[in-house]
C-alpha cells in the first residue's frame, strides 16, 4: 500500500512524457523506459543489502509531505507548458526524490544508494533542452555530411556540402533524410545506461560504455548516410524513401548487438551483484488512514488541476481567428509540397507551403500551418523553428533581427525575425506562433513568452489546449532588415484575412 503512492506520481510524469514520446521521434524508445526502470529494481531487489531503518523518520515523512503538496502547483504549470522542456528534468527530480522517501524510511540511507541508479534512468528518456539538442544533434549532422561527401568523392562520386544537405547530380540528400538527425544517439545513451547497470559494471566502465556508444551511434549513422547517397547517386534520388527504413533498422540492429557485446566484454573482472541477504524485511507500522489519505490526495491533485482549468476557461474571451489568402493569382506562384518526415513530426490539422516572387525581384517561401485545440497541439506548433529546421536544408543561421508587428484591423500580429544565409544570399526569415484563444489577462503578444515569468502567467490565467496556427515567411532578394521589414509589412497586409 505505501508504494502505492509514488506509482501514482510516476503514472502523472509518465502520462505527460507519452506527449513528448509520441510527438518526437528522436525519444520514442521512452515507451521502454519505464519497463527497464522495473525490471532493473527487480534486480537490484534480489541483492538487497541488510534493512537499517532511518530513525527518527519525521525528517524523511517531512520532506515527502511537501513533495505531495508541491506536486499541484507543478502539474498545474506542466499544463500550461507541455513543451518546457527543463520543467520536465525538475519534474522527473521531485518524482524520484518522492519514490526515495519509503524507501529510505524502510532501509535507510544503504537502501537509497542501493537502489537510486535504475530510477535515474528515467532522465535517458527525457527531451534535451532544446539548445542542447540543437548544438549537439546539428553538429553531429554536419560532421557526418563532411565526411560523408568526403567518402563520395574519393570513390568518384561527385558531391558537394550545402549545411546538412550533400549535392549529387542525381539531386540533394538531407542528412535529415540519410540519418534522421543522428536520431539513434539518445536510444544509444539510454541502452548504453541500461547495460552498464544490466551487468554492474563500475563507474569508470559505465562512462567507457556511454562513450563507446556515442562513437557506434556516430559511426553507424555515418554509413547510413553513406549508403543512402551513394544509392541515390545510383538509383536516383527517389530510391532514399525505398532505402530509408530498411537502413534504419538495421542501424538500429548493429547498434544494439554491438552496445550489448561491448558491455559483455567489460563485464569481466567485475565481482557481480553481491548475495542477497538471507533477514525478514521488517516494514514500518504506517496506519492504513494515513496511507488512503495519501492515495485520496494524489488523485485529488489531477482532479483540482483540471478544476484550475476549466474555472479559467469559462471565462474566456471568443476565438480570435485569421486565413491566409494565397496570391494564387501571380504567374509565379505554386504550392510545394511538405516533406512526408515534416508532416509526420509535426502533425498539423491542415496546412500548405508555397513558393511565388514579387514583380521587386524578391522571392517568398511562405509556411502555414494550423493545429486544431488538443493537449498536444501547442508542443507540436514550438517544434516548428527556424533555427532548428533551416540548417537541416543548408541554411546558415547568422542572428535574430527585431520582431514585427503587423496591424491587421484591431489586431496586431507579432512576428520573430531571423536572418540566415544560403548560396551566398541573404534569407530573412520571419515567424508569427498565435493561439486562435486569447487568455484572460495575458496579452497577444505575451501568449508564447517562452520567459520563467510568461510561462508561469499563462499558467496563473489558464492558457491550454487554445488551437494554434503558424506563418513562416522566407523572403530572398532584399538589400537590408528594413527593407525586409518593409517588405513584409507592405505586402502581408493584403495577404492576412480575419474570419469573422
Amino acid at each position: 500500500m505505501l508504494v502505492s503512492i509514488p506509482l501514482i506520481a510516476w503514472a502523472g510524469l509518465i502520462s505527460k512524457l507519452t506527449t513528448d514520446w509520441s510527438t518526437n521521434p528522436q525519444y520514442e524508445f521512452g515507451y521502454f523506459v519505464p519497463f527497464f526502470i522495473l525490471y532493473l529494481l527487480g534486480r537490484r531487489w534480489s541483492s538487497r543489502p541488510a534493512v537499517s531503518p532511518l530513525r527518527p523518520v519525521v525528517p524523511a515523512i517531512t520532506i515527502g509531505l511537501l513533495i505531495m503538496f508541491l506536486l499541484l502547483p507543478l502539474r498545474i504549470v506542466q499544463e500550461a507548458n507541455p513543451d518546457w522542456r527543463p520543467f520536465n528534468w525538475f519534474h522527473a527530480s521531485v518524482v524520484i526524490a518522492f519514490s526515495l522517501v519509503p524507501i529510505v524510511v524502510i532501509g535507510g540511507l544503504h537502501w537509497v544508494r542501493h537502489f537510486l541508479f535504475p530510477f535515474l534512468l528515467i532522465f535517458a528518456a527525457l527531451p534535451w533542452p532544446l539548445a542542447t539538442e540543437q548544438a549537439v544533434l546539428q553538429g553531429l549532422s554536419e560532421a557526418v555530411t563532411t565526411v560523408t561527401v568526403e567518402l563520395l568523392n574519393l570513390i568518384n562520386i561527385p558531391a558537394m556540402q550545402r549545411g546538412n544537405v550533400i549535392d549529387i547530380a542525381a539531386g540533394s540528400v538531407g542528412i535529415a533524410d540519410a540519418c534522421s538527425g543522428i536520431r539513434s544517439l539518445a536510444g544509444t545513451l539510454m541502452a548504453s545506461l541500461f547495460f552498464g547497470e544490466f551487468y554492474r559494471l563500475g563507474f569508470l566502465k559505465r562512462i567507457a560504455l556511454v562513450a563507446g556508444g556515442c562513437s557506434i551511434s556516430f559511426l553507424l549513422n555515418l554509413c547510413r548516410a553513406f549508403f543512402l547517397s551513394w544509392r541515390a547517386a545510383a538509383e536516383g534520388i527517389h530510391s532514399i524513401e525505398r532505402w530509408h527504413d530498411p537502413a534504419g533498422f538495421t542501424i538500429f540492429a548493429i547498434s544494439f548487438a554491438s552496445l550489448w557485446l561491448l558491455a559483455t566484454l567489460m563485464m569481466k573482472g567485475e565481482s557481480g551483484d553481491t548475495p542477497p541477504i538471507a533477514k525478514k524485511l521488517e516494514l514500518p507500522v504506517v496506519r492504513l488512514r494515513w496511507i488512503t489519505c495519501g492515495i485520496f490526495w494524489m488523485l485529488a491533485v489531477h482532479i483540482m488541476s483540471d478544476a484550475w482549468y476549466r474555472s479559467r476557461e469559462g471565462k474566456r474571451p471568443t476565438s480570435i481567428e485569421w486565413d491566409l489568402r494565397w496570391p494564387e493569382q501571380s504567374k509565379s506562384f505554386r504550392f510545394t509540397e511538405v516533406p512526408h518526415e515534416a508532416r509526420s513530426i509535426l502533425r498539423y490539422t491542415s496546412g500548405k507551403s508555397a513558393k511565388f516572387d514579387w514583380n521587386d525581384g524578391s522571392l517568398w517561401q511562405v509556411y502555414f500551418f494550423h493545429w486544431a485545440p488538443g493537449r498536444s497541439s501547442a508542443q507540436l506548433a514550438t517544434m516548428h523553428r527556424p533555427e532548428v529546421c533551416l540548417p537541416a536544408i543548408g541554411y546558415k543561421f547568422v542572428e535574430q533581427v527585431e520582431p514585427v508587428g503587423m496591424p491587421i484591423s484591431a489586431v496586431t500580429i507579432p512576428f520573430t525575425g531571423s536572418l540566415f544565409e544560403c548560396d551566398g544570399s541573404r534569407v530573412y526569415v520571419y515567424r508569427c506562433l498565435w493561439e486562435d484563444f486569447p487568455v484572460t489577462g495575458v496579452t497577444r503578444n505575451r501568449n508564447f513568452d517562452m520567459s520563467i515569468r510568461g510561462r508561469l502567467l499563462a499558467a496563473w490565467y489558464g492558457r491550454r489546449n487554445l488551437g494554434q496556427r503558424l506563418l513562416q515567411v522566407a523572403i530572398t532578394g532584399m538589400s537590408s532588415e528594413q527593407q525586409a521589414r518593409d517588405h513584409l509589412q507592405r505586402r502581408l497586409t493584403d495577404l492576412i484575412v480575419l474570419k469573422s
